[in-house]
């Protein structure tokens, strides 16, 4: 769009002679009007083409409300759906819970009544066995008064029972009375030999002497056997061996590589170091003496520092003398490198 200028415009001047206005005039005023004009054509046509952007707008944001609606009624459905499900769901549980609670109602008196039977079958029962202790109880006294009776008169040395006088039998309480035995199983009794009673000092005499209790001597406890040395010390499964002192990771690699070739030996771990000292973790198939398994195939020197259950300190140093410098330091590069491996990928406890 063309920016119009402003511009000082100069009146239209009439002509005294002749009449009219000046031709230089006029067609100033007429080249401005259609200068106008054109601005006003540009200005058209500039609304003209945001008029199409802006409804180009609109049809899309008509398009997107469309959406947006046709999105709405189809959550309104969904909703709808559930709300007819949920007033299902509800009212089939309802029904269920009435007919439950119909069929408690139905068996509650039943199960009351049986509840009241066994109440009272517990009563009569534990009653019973109340009137059976007061009977068992009298029993035991009428026994015990009578063992008393018969201990008074063995104590005065009169006889107990005659041969025409028999004791007249306890009677039982009905509950508690034996069942009856036949007669030819019945063994009999032979009546006892009258004695004579005799005085308290035969009596003493002839009582029996106390066993004199007899006075058992301690037994010598043995010699106190010497304790084990390193070598018999039998580990269960699992070692924690503090090893060292070592130089670099060639030395850690090899000396790991020697424990974990140990017959018996399930698997090792490198746990941490420690400066010049190494921590593994090593796990037996069975009990073992590992000192006297290390000094036996490790070509090393061992000198044990200290020994616990499942823990062993150790300092070690290699028997044989260190190879060439070459092999040396290939070999201390892939140690090196082997030992950074194991110290990643050994499990954390």
């Amino acid at each position: 769009m063309s920016i119009q200028v402003e511009h000082a415009r100069p009146p239209l001047r009439y002509r005294r002679l002749g009449g009219g206005y000046r031709r230089g005039d006029v067609e100033y005023a007429l080249y401005e009007l259609e200068l106008t004009i054109k601005q006003l054509h540009e200005g058209l046509s500039s609304l003209r083409h945001d008029n199409g952007r802006l409804e180009q707008e609109l049809g899309a944001s008509r398009a997107e409300v469309e959406a947006y609606r046709k999105k709405e009624q189809e959550l309104w459905a969904t909703m709808a759906d559930a709300l007819r499900q949920t007033a299902l769901i509800e009212e089939m549980a309802n029904a269920r819970a009435r007919e439950i609670i119909a069929q408690a109602e139905k068996t509650a008196p039943q199960i009351r009544a049986d509840a009241r039977r066994r109440v009272e079958d517990s009563a009569a029962q534990f009653n019973e066995l109340l009137r059976r202790k007061d009977g068992l109880i009298g029993a035991m006294r009428h026994l015990v008064k009578d063992f008393e009776q018969a201990i008074a008169r063995v104590v005065r040395g009169e006889q107990l029972f005659s041969e025409n006088d028999q004791p007249a039998p306890t009677p039982w309480p009905a509950e508690f009375e034996p069942p009856p035995v036949e007669p030819e199983h019945v063994p009999a009794v032979p009546a006892p030999a009258a004695a004579a009673p005799v005085d308290a000092a035969p009596r003493a005499a002839t009582a029996p002497a106390p066993t004199p209790t007899p006075v058992y001597e301690p037994a010598p406890a043995p010699a106190s056997q010497a304790a084990p040395g390193p070598d018999e010390h039998v580990f269960e499964s699992r070692v924690e061996i503090d090893a060292g002192p070592f130089t670099d990771f060639s030395s850690i690699s090899a000396f790991e590589r020697s424990l974990a070739q140990l017959p018996g030996v399930e698997d090792l771990y490198v746990r941490r170091l420690v400066d010049d000292r190494v921590l593994l973790e090593l796990r037996l198939v069975h009990p073992a003496p590992l000192v006297a398994t290390m000094r036996q195939s490790l070509p090393y020197s061992l000198e044990v520092r200290s020994i616990g259950d499942e823990s062993l300190v150790v300092d070690v140093a290699p028997h044989q003398p260190p190879q060439d410098l070459g092999a040396q330091s290939e070999s201390e590069g892939a140690d090196a490198t082997n030992g950074a491996q194991l110290l990643r990928t050994a499990p954390e406890r």
